[in-house]
């Protein structure tokens, strides 16, 4: 699976934290690639439903616009 940066734009993805889940994507900066972490959710369904809308946007043009809940 490739997850990162996808022809310049970023792909977001539900993570699994100590307590929750989150949605994150990553970055290279100085050379070093480093995972960047968003809201956090509940459940893995409200966590992938999120990055799917954030993937979504993206493709279209609207850029990042994460929700709140």
């Amino acid at each position: 699976m490739n997850i990162g940066v996808n022809n310049g734009n970023k792909i977001y993805y539900p993570r699994k934290m100590r307590t929750g889940w989150c949605v994150a994507h990553e970055i290279i900066a100085a050379g070093v690639k480093m995972e960047r972490f968003g809201t956090k959710y509940r459940t893995y369904r409200e966590a992938y439903e999120a990055a799917e809308r954030m993937n979504i946007n993206q493709s279209v043009g609207d850029g990042h616009k994460q929700e709140t809940t």
